[in-house]
């Protein structure tokens, strides 16, 4: 019997028999610039959608943010101490007293098993890897409602700021919220901010990537957007740059000869995913860029590029050696390092260019460390060389020195679904001594 499938997407309701949604995905593929192609590319989605769905219908809408733990049978960890006012379970580390790590804060943010139920939130760790402190981030509080039948939304992007509040971002319908260091919602800003979220030198204003690959400018005193950058003006100042219309669908028209491209792009053409401003601290180790310049991370096309925030010309670019790359850093190495995810080639791996030679090198080899985040993911260059990784489709952390030693290690197992992790979206390290954290902030309950 070929009965009607209803899905309720955004708000509205999708229905089809099985042939005709069939049809629609063909005819979305052979049509991407027509009107009718966002739905039915939703419906080609649908699989993912339908589990996200019966997910919630069950009670548990964070399903899909949980990840098989590959290494819960590893010998040598152990609880990480909890010194806050909240029950906080599984979340494990594991520390080499041979290479210890690096003195330091460790901010964690993601989704972690809080009181009782899946929550997001940042945790504090002190050097001895205690939980010192929580930010709690609550869905209600960060802007539009999610419809009950969307699965929860990724926490995706963050900042810490100077004054202890935080900047958290996600990949669905939430929008960017601040959270004072006692959980006050300071502001629900109008951006919806994405993947990453870089304050500026001044502590003014962050950068972040918004829907539609586009990137934002937010006023961090109130969240307002002061500056929007879409792909139609940076394609305007880069004429020449023909990386950026790799997913340009043209028709052979055979006998027309015409001088003009009738369609538009494959789907998710870019999928813009990082925009970092050149600290003023580390401009010295750049001397063919300025302070300020954006660097930019496009998943889709392998690109990764610096531009000039006024002019939006780009000054370097490479879409060589990395594979669906994200969280392009300016490493105080002098050099461009990324988290190459290597989408289903086995293993991700870290990775850096020399922008003044054109060289490159891995880092952190992934094959070695077991270490796979297919999607997301971030990483932090260290000071001594070493690197802090967050690999997203693991809910694990790594700590690797120069040499490629793992020193340490955290895990953050879902006490409630054996042999899952729950997703840990990116981690921080601060050195000691830290004023923000070494200075007590008492919260009242």
């Amino acid at each position: 019997m070929n009965r009607p499938l209803h899905l309720v997407r955004n708000g509205i309701v999708l229905a089809c028999t099985a042939s005709l949604c069939a049809a629609g995905v063909v005819w979305a593929v052979r049509n991407p610039g027509g009107a009718v192609p966002q739905a039915v590319l939703a419906l080609a989605d649908a699989p993912r959608f339908v589990a996200a769905t019966l997910a919630n219908v069950t009670g548990d809408r964070f399903a899909l943010s949980r990840t098989p733990d590959e290494f819960g049978a590893i010998p040598g960890y152990r609880p990480v101490a909890n010194h806050s006012r909240h029950r906080i379970e599984g979340l494990v580390v594991r520390t080499d007293a041979a290479h210890p790590p690096r003195r330091g804060w460790r901010i964690l943010y993601g989704i972690f098993q809080i009181d009782g139920a899946p929550a997001y939130a940042a945790l504090a760790l002190s050097p001895a890897f205690a939980i010192e402190h929580v930010w709690m981030v609550g869905g209600g509080t960060s802007g539009d409602a999610v419809t009950p039948f969307e699965p929860a939304p990724y926490p995706h992007g963050f900042a810490l700021l100077r004054d202890g509040s935080i900047l958290a971002g996600f990949d669905s319908n939430y929008r960017t919220v601040r959270v004072g260091w006692c959980g006050d919602v300071r502001w629900t800003s109008p951006a919806y901010l994405n993947h990453s979220i870089s304050p500026t030198d001044d502590g003014r204003f962050a950068w972040g990537v918004a829907p539609g690959d586009t990137i934002q400018k937010i006023d961090i005193a109130t969240g307002r957007i002061v500056r929007t950058i879409d792909m139609a003006a940076l394609r305007r100042a880069n004429p020449d740059v023909s990386a950026l219309d790799m997913l340009r669908i043209n028709d052979n028209e055979l006998g027309e000869n015409s001088r003009t491209s009738a369609r538009g792009s494959h789907p998710d053409p870019y999928h813009l995913n990082d925009v970092d401003p050149l600290p003023a601290a580390l401009a010295t180790r750049f001397p063919q860029f300025r302070a300020g310049d954006l660097l930019l991370s496009f998943r889709s096309i392998n690109l990764v590029a610096v531009v000039d925030p006024g002019t939006l010309r780009i000054k370097w670019l490479t879409n060589d050696h990395s594979f669906r790359q994200h969280d392009p850093d300016w490493s105080p190495m002098g050099e461009i390092s990324l988290l190459d995810n290597r989408m289903g080639q086995g293993f991700s791996r870290i990775i850096a260019f020399d922008p003044a030679t054109g060289g490159h090198r891995t880092i952190v080899d992934g094959a070695r460390l077991n270490f796979h985040t297919r999607i997301r993911g971030k990483h932090q260059p260290l000071p001594d060389g070493g690197t802090l990784i967050t690999s997203s489709g693991q809910g694990r952390v790594l700590e690797v020195d120069r040499q490629g030693r793992v020193t340490a290690s955290i895990l953050n197992h879902d006490p409630r679904t054996s042999g899952r992790n729950l997703l840990i979206s990116e981690t921080l390290l601060l050195p000691t001594p830290s004023p923000l954290f070494e200075k007590a902030r008492p919260c009242a309950d």
